[in-house]
């Protein structure tokens, strides 16, 4: 079955959802904004009052097979997933920066990097891996450690700075408190 232009949905009308694989769902849809047994609505995203509506049943049935993924680890949701969109922005950041190269590991090394630290950030902290941030060398593309958000902008900070400047910084910052 070929898909061409999208149907316009009306409100109080028989439509017809149809998946990629030919499937069908038809019933009537409930006014604007408003959401039945049939279809959701979903608002734009862009803040305007726009919006469309999305076949209940499909919905059910993705977040089904997400949910099932994600509690295997994998799917979008699931620490694969996390992993593998890590290692994306990183090759995208570090292209559109050029700051060097992504990740070079692969998820499996990555995985266990991440075991290996047993859920705590560099600082001795608890990390969650949906705030994990992946700090890797830049030149070779080894990741280094997941650490929290700020933890890995204090080291892009202090990187480039001697042990000796970065222990006179923190004799200053604790004797100034």
């Amino acid at each position: 079955m070929k898909r061409g232009k999208p149907i316009r949905q009306l409100p109080e009308t028989m439509h017809t959802f149809i998946r990629k694989d030919g499937t069908q769902d038809t019933g009537v849809l409930p006014r604007v904004g408003e959401s039945n047994d049939f279809a959701v609505w979903n608002s734009d995203s862009r803040g305007s009052l726009g919006g469309w509506w999305k076949s209940r049943l499909f919905s059910q049935e993705a977040r089904r097979k997400s949910d099932k993924e994600a509690r295997k680890g994998k799917g979008r949701t699931g620490i694969f997933g996390r992993f593998c969109r890590i290692k994306a922005q990183s090759k995208y950041d570090c292209k559109n920066r050029g700051t060097g190269i992504g990740i070079s590991n692969t998820v499996e090394e990555m995985l266990g990097i991440w075991n290996s630290q047993n859920g705590f950030c560099k600082c001795g902290s608890v990390l969650n891996i949906l705030e994990a941030h992946a700090d890797h060398n830049h030149e070779t593309g080894k990741l280094r450690a997941f650490l929290h958000p700020t933890c890995n902008v204090i080291e892009g900070l202090l990187s480039n700075k001697t042990k000796t400047e970065i222990e006179n910084l923190l004799a200053w910052f604790w004797g100034s408190r």
